[in-house]
């Protein structure tokens, strides 16, 4: 490896999915490749990747999967409570299921990181509404005035719905994600 790929640019990445010890592949939403599928050799850091971790890398595209030429690993889901880690899993899923493979997300890219820099002070209704944005953003949402209302609110702001409405809408946009799942 010659050292102008060895300072390839580090962008943001999730990691939606390690296979280990299956296989060494992580499937990450990467910012500059969108959702992609990374091999690492034996022994590498990317074995210590857990579904949900924000990282930084630099990555090669190698026929149809990428391998990374430099890695780091900002977070991870590691100390987060159990509510935090099943919003992180749950927005994963979404993403591992409803973003094609190489198709750049930008706005949902950008709304994660604004999710992800303030996961420990999320309420739980704070989490409902991000949830109700991803699905807005995969265009899972139920098609009500109302809902759309509350997906387009701060998750990290002031919510003035009734939270049984907000988990309602959830609940739907959920169907939704399952019945297109099927399809």
């Amino acid at each position: 490896m010659n050292y102008s790929r060895q300072k390839a640019r580090n962008f943001p990445a999730f990691v939606i999915k390690n296979y280990l010890p299956i296989s060494q592949k992580v499937e990450i939403i990467h910012f500059e490749h969108g959702k992609i599928l990374c091999i690492y050799p034996k022994n590498h850091q990317a074995s210590l990747l857990s579904t949900g971790s924000l990282i930084f890398c630099a990555v090669e595209k190698s026929q149809n999967v990428y391998r990374f030429l430099d890695l780091s690993i900002e977070t991870s889901a590691h100390g987060l409570s159990i509510e935090q880690l099943v919003f992180v899993h749950d927005i994963m899923r979404l993403c591992k299921k409803s973003i094609p493979r190489e198709i750049r997300v930008p706005e949902m890219f950008d709304f994660l990181l604004y999710i992800y820099s303030n996961i420990l002070t999320l309420s739980e209704v704070g989490r409902s509404v991000a949830m109700l944005r991803l699905f807005l953003l995969l265009d899972l949402l139920p098609e009500q005035q109302e809902v759309y209302q509350i997906a387009i609110q701060d998750p990290c702001g002031i919510i003035s719905q009734d939270f049984k409405i907000i988990n309602e809408s959830v609940q739907r946009s959920w169907d939704n994600f399952y019945q297109h799942d099927k399809a």
